[in-house]
């Protein structure tokens, strides 16, 4: 979506850029986090989605890829962010919560994420995205999905403790 901005800014630079060079770029530009799917079993997909409209992104394109599909959702967002509308979008895609808590003070915990989610009195909270992730691979069948979600913060922990592996 980003790519017509970023044409359209080419074409404005005067610069002196080859269609093929704009070409490769962008069958080559990839952002860390968006739509990452990482090597193994189960299928783990990484998305920043912190917002209810990249969640609603986010929500469109797994159900173009991933139709009637329900997901393992690990999740750590800031409290800053729009926690109970955000999860409410991506709530459609759930099988199961792994709500963990981001630490900074921006951070919101496992707590104030529970307290927007419905079966909020049955869920594990976890101290971190990696514990949750950990926990979520562990219950996950080989065939399962899980989606790692909710902000820079948990998707750079889960990607760094994964080695930052791509599929």
């Amino acid at each position: 979506m980003n790519a017509n901005t970023a044409l359209m800014a080419l074409g404005a630079a005067n610069l002196d850029i080859t269609d093929i060079n704009i070409v490769n770029g962008l069958r080559q530009a990839r952002l860390a986090g968006r739509m990452q799917v990482l090597a193994g079993s189960p299928t783990t997909i990484l998305d920043v989605a912190h917002n209810p409209h990249s969640a609603e992104y986010l929500v469109a394109q797994l159900g173009r890829l991933y139709p009637e599909t329900r997901f393992k959702v690990v999740i750590g967002m800031l409290h800053d962010k729009d926690i109970e509308e955000t999860i409410r979008v991506l709530n459609p895609l759930t099988e199961h919560w792994y709500p963990a808590s981001l630490s900074g003070p921006r951070a919101a915990s496992a707590d104030e994420l529970c307290s927007h989610l419905e079966s909020n009195e049955t869920l594990t909270r976890y101290d971190s995205p990696v514990t949750a992730f950990d926990a979520a691979k562990a219950d996950a069948n080989p065939e399962d999905l899980i989606l790692v979600v909710g902000s820079f913060h948990t998707v750079g922990e889960v990607l760094a403790h994964c080695g930052g592996t791509r599929s």
